[in-house]
């Protein structure tokens, strides 16, 4: 290799490794993380999570319990 490509290709590094250390980068990064995150999702009932604790098992117990009564009648 020639030697102006070898300084191209340095400037080049030393510019990619300049622009991911600079502080704006890590805010940059973080926003991208959280649109991916957000588009990667999905979609479903937001509640649903909170549904499927255990303590709410006595409700979907009751609700199983009013299920069957309904369907007997």
């Amino acid at each position: 290799m020639s030697r102006p490509v070898r300084r191209g290709r340095w400037l080049l590094a030393g510019g990619l490794l300049g622009l991911a250390l600079s502080p704006d980068a890590r805010r940059v990064g973080v926003t991208l993380r959280a649109r991916a995150t957000r588009i990667g999702r999905r979609a479903g009932d937001p509640v649903d999570p909170f549904r499927q604790a255990p303590c709410y098992a006595h409700d979907r117990a009751a609700a199983a319990g009013a299920a069957r009564t309904e369907a007997a009648r």
